[in-house]
């Protein structure tokens, strides 16, 4: 993708400082005729660039807080606007604008990932970010932007060693592959090993294949997010009273506590009999979605590792963030005013060559004085 914006860079560059204005000739011939030719450059597209450059740079950037509504005073639309206004001081950026407007450039888009890790230490999950390979992203073709796919599908190469630990029950049925070389362990001695004579590296992580290069030991893990609005039935319970044992008397019906005395403590008679008091409960039905924020599949090699809700409390439930401004710095100050101006600057230099020609014709041009006229 970097060749097509940085194939040119080094013919974009000379012919920003007024060089190669004029093509080369491809013949002695073509040299020898175009000999008496001017060629003269004057280089309009770094005067304009040059300009623009201290036009957009020097002015000095504004900024004011709007009201939303009738509630905000000035005063307080002044105060935000200075708050504001100081944290980007803070953060430089003015020159941060100018070093984008000068060198920096947008080439393309890149994906991140969130994921969340569990810390050894204190065992708390924290969010993190991966590197998103676009070659093995798979969005819902029929959506322009995350949050309208129905499905995404990532297939990235996960290490063995990570597989092991976010699933240990399943590791085991899972085939490693080689990844490409990360290292040279020994020089080649004219030697070349077997298939076993392959080393293992500590933890069986690495290997050493018979060339000698190291290479770690992957699979391919393939993450599906799914949109999916099943709903969850759940019969819950409310229970005012547990179910217990208790005494009751047979001529008043008082029902008490078990204890000691053998008497009623309302009309003192002695007709006690244990009874079994049932519980007192309603029960109802709650209605809740059962991927509340997506489904998550995982799958490696037709072994499935995981199949149940998301784990990561997103509404947009695709933990996939796009990111722009890819700093290119082989790209010249002005590199997309050159492409728009160069036909223009290679009309005035023709313009400028026929000019110079015209010159030399007119002033000293050729004179003819019919036969024996000069004395």
């Amino acid at each position: 993708m970097a060749q097509a914006a940085t194939g040119n860079y080094d013919k974009n560059f000379r012919y920003y400082f007024g060089l190669d204005h004029w093509p080369v000739n491809s013949s002695a011939a073509k040299a020898y005729s175009d000999s008496t030719v001017p060629q003269t450059v004057r280089n309009y597209i770094f005067a304009t660039v040059d300009y623009k450059t201290a036009v957009v740079t020097d002015t000095q950037p504004k900024l004011r807080a709007e009201p939303l509504d009738d509630s905000s005073t000035l005063e307080d639309r002044e105060k935000a606007a200075q708050a504001t206004r100081h944290d980007l001081e803070r953060c430089n950026w003015e020159d941060i604008g100018e070093d984008l407007y000068i060198t920096g450039s947008v080439n393309e888009l890149g994906i991140a990932m969130l994921r969340m890790e569990q810390d050894k230490l204190s065992s708390e999950w924290k969010c993190a970010w991966d590197m998103v390979d676009q070659r093995r992203l798979y969005p819902d073709p029929s959506a322009a932007r995350f949050y309208n796919c129905d499905y995404v599908i990532y297939e990235p190469e996960v290490s063995i060693a990570k597989i092991r630990t976010y699933w240990p029950e399943r590791a085991h049925l899972i085939v490693p592959k080689k990844s490409n070389p990360v290292g040279t362990a020994v020089q080649d001695n004219g030697k070349a090993r077997t298939d076993a004579e392959i080393i293992n590296a500590p933890g069986t992580e690495f290997v050493v294949d018979d060339k000698g290069d190291i290479r770690s030991r992957v699979a391919d893990v393939a993450y599906l997010w799914l949109k999916n609005d099943e709903l969850f039935e759940d019969v819950k319970k409310t229970i005012s009273r547990e179910a217990m044992t208790a005494m009751e008397c047979g001529d008043c019906m008082l029902r008490m506590e078990p204890r000691l005395t053998d008497t009623c403590p309302s009309c003192g008679g002695q007709n006690l009999t244990t009874v079994d008091v049932p519980e007192v409960s309603e029960e109802y039905t709650v209605v809740t979605r059962k991927y509340p924020f997506g489904r998550l599949i995982i799958t490696c090699q037709e072994v499935l590792l995981y199949d149940g809700p998301s784990q990561i409390e997103l509404d947009c439930i695709f933990p996939f963030a796009v990111y722009t401004h890819y700093r290119d710095p082989r790209k010249i100050r002005g590199s997309s005013d050159l492409l728009l101006l160069k036909s223009n600057q290679q009309q005035a230099d023709k313009n400028a060559s026929r000019l110079f020609q015209a010159m030399a014709l007119t002033g000293q041009g050729y004179l003819e004085y019919p036969a024996g006229e000069m004395g």
